[in-house]
């Protein structure tokens, strides 16, 4: 008797252990996927709501120039950004270009209906521009839409 107690208590101690070391309530390791790339990925899920496909916008001042390029790409965003108005030039790209522009894209109040003038002041406003630019150029095209452009070069 002593040794079939002995036996099956060594027989079902494996399974003990195993059901000690489960915890169903308990968040696992495999239920939170969400890795840094998914994060900014679902960061950068704003270009997705634009309503318009590209943005271009040159600035010139006496001191340097600003030129940003954003383009959808059918789901496929490129931007880049090239500032040369501070003490260094500063060019930036890709990933790094399109979380910047995430900032500012997206509160541009920018229709296939906005004038010249709404337009340059929509991006100056919304890019933090000095306004005393010796020429700006600007061109917003549209999915569905005839594009629009701006140019200026009054200011100084």
């Amino acid at each position: 008797m002593k040794k079939t107690g002995l036996f099956l208590l060594t027989a079902s101690l494996p399974f003990a252990l195993a059901a000690c070391g489960s915890d169903e309530s308990g968040p696992s390791i495999e239920s939170q996927p969400l890795s840094d790339d998914d994060s900014e990925l679902e960061e950068a899920a704003w270009y997705d709501e634009l309503g318009y496909t590209s943005f271009e916008m040159e600035v010139e001042y006496e001191y340097g120039e600003y030129d940003v390029s954003y383009d959808y790409n059918n789901g496929d965003p490129q931007a880049e950004i090239s500032d040369s108005r501070g003490d260094e030039e500063r060019e930036i790209e890709d990933e790094e270009a399109l979380l910047e522009l995430g900032q500012v894209l997206p509160n541009l109040d920018v229709t296939p209906q906005s004038n010249e003038l709404q337009l340059m002041n929509e991006s100056v406003n919304n890019f933090q521009l000095d306004d005393n630019y010796q020429e700006m150029q600007i061109d917003v095209e549209f999915d569905e839409a005839e594009a629009i452009q701006a140019e200026d070069s009054t200011q100084g």
